[in-house]
């Protein structure tokens, strides 16, 4: 999951050696990946199938691809054990950008629907920027508590840590 144009075919394509269709950036910044994609990835045990995601905040879409971003995002959680949240170090912060609405109700649907799976969340921290990668990582930590404390949950749940559902991870990556 991730903003359009951000690189999430390409970081697919390198970490699981898939072939999926790239943003040529040189014809401009538009839409690549359109749906949802599937490949098996190349040379890894075990089989391991990897989910290309339309990316959200699409101006070809426009206001109406909120819909298809959360069937998106909600159908990447009920089959994978991993999601990619791929994102700028920039975003970290904001609203729309850093996909809080998305989280939000991933998170929502998680507690409702699979409440019996652990779901890894990997966060790719893409580019640089003054700001030391540590402070990135504690405000997108603070940011995502702060998603998971405000979504209302059934009585059962109250007070439940956001690692009992996901296990939050980060990995920092730069593209040339």
């Amino acid at each position: 999951m991730g903003p359009q144009s951000s690189g999430k075919s390409t970081l697919l394509n390198k970490l699981f050696q898939t072939d999926f269709r790239m943003m040529d950036a040189r014809d401009g910044r538009t839409q690549t990946t359109e749906g949802i994609w599937i490949a098996k990835g190349t040379g890894i045990e075990p089989f391991t199938i990897a989910i290309d995601v339309e990316g959200s905040d699409s101006g070809e879409r426009g206001q109406d691809g909120t819909t298809f971003e959360k069937q998106s995002a909600l159908f990447a959680l009920a089959i994978a054990d991993i999601v990619i949240i791929n994102m700028w170090c920039h975003d970290i912060g904001r609203e729309h950008a850093a996909n809080r609405p998305l989280l939000k109700a991933v998170f929502e649907a998680m507690i409702h629907l699979f409440r019996s799976r652990k779901t890894t969340l990997l966060f790719v921290i893409r580019d640089q920027t003054k700001t030391p990668f540590e402070r990135l990582e504690v405000s997108l930590r603070e940011d995502i508590e702060k998603i998971w404390a405000e979504i209302p949950k059934p009585d059962a749940y109250n007070g439940t840590p956001l690692g009992d559902f996901f296990k939050v991870a980060r990995l920092r990556f730069l593209l040339p």
